[in-house]
């Protein structure tokens, strides 16, 4: 028997206590149940797919000195020179890497300019550019789902008195549904770029991350088959992924080796890049986790002191009923089920003070709303915290002589 009426009565009687750890557990499992919801939300942002397979894949910057000759020439030499390691699987030239937080982008259209405008029909959307050399896509790890990769004859390398206006391009399935809404097969269909570009879409790939992660568009990815002469590149190289970081030492002390006259930065893997995109999520779930287990160790401690003094409080009550006959497992019990009371009553709170928290937050802050589920786990978490830390001073309690409680 639960003997649920004598509990009720006996925190009726003296409700300050009570009052006060059941709002102190009904903040903690509203504060719990919306910070494992974010946790959560986090965690699912920052294992999305990248659309590129990061293992074994480095990127080295490589700046040319004035007098360091033709940039053209450097790009052919390094790859070349990269290629013909035996640790190196495919090496590649590019304007920008991706997730990098650093690149450029370009307004893209499904129909050209009329007069200096688009036409009100026009489809429109903002793009991550990337320029690369040839087996392009083989090294970043991008996946095809439509079309073709590019020929070997559709790769070039300008400077901005030469700049292509055609050509052909491949495109991200992000970026393919916003300029070509409700077309399943774009290939053939012509991007347009500023006022005189026009390109041919011959490939659609798996959405992968353009430059920033936290832009409006961050799956909207055009690549061209060019690679524009600046005074400094890209190389991103593909490694035997389990000693990355060796190789990627040993091969940036090589390239300075290789050519003086430019500098060669010490490189990073692509997955140091990514956790860099993510740097400020990963400061928030460890932030959120300190803030839980903060939380659990308070709780504990309250609940802890709470039941020790209501120990303390009812000895002559304990050894009255001990007296009368009740076993230490009616005492244990006793407590234990008045600590449930308390959790559940702190549910019920805790979920509403939840949900109006949740729906703040999702106002001020566009946070995704409190899924209900987490509710039911932030309260079972709370009520094993409090058994936990109500179990020791109860069973200390049960194990006081009837005489003692009566006469103590």
């Amino acid at each position: 028997m639960l003997e649920l009426g004598p509990i009720l009565k006996s925190l009726v009687r003296k409700p300050a206590a009570p009052v006060l750890i059941i709002l102190q557990l009904a903040l903690s499992i509203a504060i719990i149940s919306n910070a494992m919801s974010y946790t959560y939300q986090r965690y699912d942002y920052i294992t999305r797919d990248p659309g590129i397979d990061l293992d074994g894949l480095i990127r080295i910057w490589v700046k040319q000195e004035h007098d360091g000759g033709s940039l053209n020439e450097t790009i052919a030499t390094d790859v070349e020179f990269l290629l013909s390691q035996n640790s190196v699987e495919s090496a590649i030239a590019i304007s920008g890497v991706p997730m990098s937080s650093s690149g450029g982008t370009s307004g893209f259209s499904n129909e050209p300019l009329h007069e200096g405008k688009r036409p009100p029909t026009a489809a429109s959307s903002e793009a991550s550019v990337i320029r690369l050399t040839e087996s392009g896509l083989q090294t970043l790890g991008a996946r095809l789902i439509q079309g073709r990769d590019f020929h070997p004859e559709e790769y070039l390398r300008f400077d901005r008195m030469a700049w292509p206006t055609g050509g052909s391009v491949i495109i991200t399935q992000a970026l393919a549904e916003r300029l070509f809404p409700g077309v399943d097969n774009v290939l053939g269909k012509t991007v347009y770029e500023g006022e005189s570009g026009a390109y041919q879409v011959v490939g659609v790939i798996e959405n992968m991350f353009g430059h920033f992660l936290n832009w409006q568009f961050p799956h909207n990815v055009l690549i061209y088959p060019h690679l524009e002469m600046k005074d400094s590149v890209h190389y991103l190289v593909r490694v035997n992924e389990h000693n990355e970081e060796a190789l990627m030492e040993d091969l940036t002390a090589k390239l300075r080796n290789l050519n003086s006259r430019r500098i060669v930065d010490n490189g990073k893997t692509m997955h140091a890049i990514a956790r860099n995109a993510y740097a400020a999520d990963y400061a928030m779930i460890t932030l959120l986790s300190v803030v839980l287990a903060m939380i659990t160790v308070v709780n504990a401690l309250g609940v802890l002191g709470l039941t020790s003094f209501w120990v303390n409080q009812r000895r002559r009550q304990i050894g009255i009923r001990r007296a009368l006959g009740a076993t230490r497992t009616a005492v244990m019990r006793y407590f234990l089920v008045e600590n449930t009371l308390l959790v559940g009553c702190s549910a019920c709170l805790g979920t509403v003070v939840a949900f109006y928290s949740s729906a703040y937050m999702v106002k001020s802050y566009g946070f995704e709303p409190l899924p209900w589920g987490y509710i039911p786990v932030a309260a079972m978490f709370i009520l094993l915290i409090t058994l936990t830390a109500a179990f020791f001073p109860v069973r200390k309690a049960s194990r006081i002589p009837p005489r003692e409680a009566i006469t103590g």
